[in-house]
C-alpha cells in the first residue's frame, strides 16, 4: 500500500530536492508538496497524509503552527519539521 507524504517550503529548490531524493521510493511513497502552510491544509483538506514534513521557517504559517493545525484536523497524521 503506498503512503502519503507531504513536504511543504517556501523554498522551490527544496521542495525539488525532497522529490529528488523520494524519486527511487515511488512504489511506496506518494509525494506531494506545498509551497507554504496554506496550500497545505488547502492539500490536508481533500488527501490524507500519512507523514507532513514541514520547513520551520516560512513566511505566513511557520512550521509549528502549520503542524499544531494538521494534529488537529488529523492526529493520526506524523509530523516532522525541519530546520537549517
Amino acid at each position: 500500500m503506498k503512503r502519503n507524504i507531504l513536504f511543504v517550503d517556501d523554498n522551490e529548490t527544496m521542495l525539488e530536492l525532497y522529490r529528488m531524493l523520494l524519486t527511487s521510493e515511488r512504489v511506496r511513497w506518494e509525494v506531494r508538496m506545498a509551497g507554504g502552510g496554506a496550500a497545505a491544509l488547502q492539500l490536508l483538506a481533500t488527501t490524507r497524509f500519512d507523514v507532513v514534513v514541514s520547513d520551520l521557517h516560512m513566511p505566513g504559517m511557520d512550521g509549528v503552527a502549520l503542524l499544531r493545525e494538521v494534529k488537529r484536523l488529523s492526529p493520526g497524521t506524523s509530523r516532522i519539521i525541519l530546520s537549517g
